[in-house]
């Protein structure tokens, strides 16, 4: 079974793109508190990266359960890699390998550029509703994000069309301030990982998904994607055979083949 988790204010479906094809893994794909059809539960503040760890792993209990229990591939995009990362580590045994997509942290070793356009695209949410997007795509700061990274500027677009996107607009800046897993707990996780990068993504620096593949305790595969953009096709077409690939060649017990 392959538990995905997805990005910030993305949603289950997002990860469909990411399923192997192959008759021998289970994609189950998790929508965190207030992303997607799940609502938010709690203060905002509760929403972290540690409190969403939980979450998944009550659900891979309850799926593994009733799936005669599997072993577990836990897998992530951006925001979900950070928190595959503090659930393999929290929960050892919860999982027999580790895939980390185009993460957006690394135990607060690479800073981040995306936070101060969070909050811009927060602050248009709040005031205007989705229908602020017509001026936050006026601003300087979009107009730049557009210049370097035509699908950081995009996805930055997608959150005014998100489910419940004014109500959630504080979800946005809440959960990267989260705190990331110290790479001291990376370097205790031992399982088999996929590490997976593509250029050009601000949101997704190449430099954190080395520093992750470089301090992880286990043994990495890391592989450069293209950039999502303009070949999106080209890009989700290396991903799946990447991860299949990585995925066929753990043996039906979770150990390496």
């Amino acid at each position: 079974m392959a538990t995905w988790r997805c990005g910030l204010m993305a949603q289950e479906a997002d990860t469909c793109c990411f399923c192997t094809g192959s008759v021998a893994w289970m994609r189950v794909a998790v929508d965190m508190r207030a992303h997607g059809c799940t609502p938010a539960t709690g203060p905002v503040d509760s929403l972290t990266f540690e409190a969403f760890a939980d979450d998944v792993a009550d659900v891979i209990e309850a799926v593994g359960a009733r799936a005669g229990r599997p072993p577990i591939a836990v897998a992530g995009v951006s925001m979900g890699a950070e928190v595959a990362l503090h659930l393999v580590a929290k929960r050892p045994l919860a999982a027999a390998a580790l895939i980390l997509v185009r993460p957006a942290w690394a135990g607060g070793q690479v800073q981040n550029p995306m936070l101060p356009l969070y909050e811009l695209v927060r602050s248009y949410l709040r005031a205007e509703g989705p229908s602020g997007v017509a001026r936050f795509v006026q601003t300087p700061e979009y107009q730049e994000i557009l210049r370097r990274s035509p699908q950081a500027a995009q996805s930055l677009r997608r959150q005014f069309e998100r489910l419940s996107a004014a109500e959630r607009a504080d979800v946005l800046t809440a959960i990267p301030r989260s705190p990331q897993l110290p790479l001291e707990q990376v370097r205790r996780i031992r399982l088999p990982t996929l590490v997976l990068a593509a250029p050009h993504e601000p949101g997704h620096p190449v430099s954190a998904a080395e520093t992750l593949a470089a301090a992880l305790g286990g043994p990495v595969q890391f592989t450069m994607l293209p950039q999502k953009l303009p070949e999106r096709g080209e890009h989700e077409r290396r991903l799946l055979a990447a991860t299949g690939a990585f995925l066929m060649s753990l043996d039906p017990f979770g150990r390496r083949a």
